[in-house]
């Protein structure tokens, strides 16, 4: 009983929606890392997050609405870690170091081979890749002509040479992490590191 006389209600509370939505997207990578795509099913899922079926499709329609659900995740992850790259330091090199580190350590942890899916959910998993890039992209675009202004580069690259880098550098990320080779692509760091270098600021520290 309540101090206002009320009575207080029996059993646990509900679980916040984000919470629920989050366990299921956490388990979705789990259940992916285990299983191939294909065979990897919606009871699966839920087993995991120790929930059920009708708490799945009270978020999701499908199993592709997670596998976009997973990319929003990952690459999320990696659009905040580059903007607290950028907040915390301006110079340019330092930047790329530190921004391709970041880059590393979201594919050789991500757990999802997203060149297996097919179908819809390859469609609807280019898109959301996609978009971050273009994101990146202009994020990394945006702060090149910052730099520029401060006299740190001598001219920032066009719009398209710096989404074609990233889309490169994304594009090796999933391949290596697809064949099994992390460790190999974490190693890549110092030629990745030294390519961007020369295309965004130059070899001695001058934008060419």
């Amino acid at each position: 009983m309540g101090e206002d006389g009320t009575k207080r209600p029996r059993g646990r509370p509900p679980i916040p929606d984000d919470v629920q939505r989050r366990r299921l997207v956490t388990a979705a990578i789990r259940v992916f890392s285990q299983k191939p795509y294909d065979g990897a099913r919606i009871a699966d899922i839920v087993h995991e997050a120790k929930m059920s079926s009708r708490s799945f499709y009270q978020f999701f329609e499908s199993k592709e609405d997670v596998v976009v659900e997973v990319i929003h995740a990952v690459m999320g992850a990696f659009l905040r870690n580059l903007e607290a790259v950028f907040a915390a330091t301006e110079d340019p090199i330092e930047r790329i170091d530190r921004g391709t580190a970041a880059a590393l350590e979201i594919f050789v942890g991500a757990t999802l081979d997203l060149h297996a899916l097919g179908g819809a959910a390859g469609a609807r998993a280019t898109e959301a890749r996609t978009h971050y890039v273009r994101r990146i992209s202009a994020m990394i675009t945006r702060e090149l002509g910052l730099a520029h202004e401060r006299g740190q580069v001598a001219a920032p690259p066009a719009p398209a040479a710096v989404e074609l880098l990233v889309t490169g550098v994304e594009g090796v990320g999933l391949r290596f992490m697809a064949e099994g080779r992390s460790e190999e692509l974490r190693r890549l760091h110092p030629v990745l590191m030294g390519l961007l270098v020369r295309a965004f600021v130059g070899e001695s520290g001058s934008a060419v």
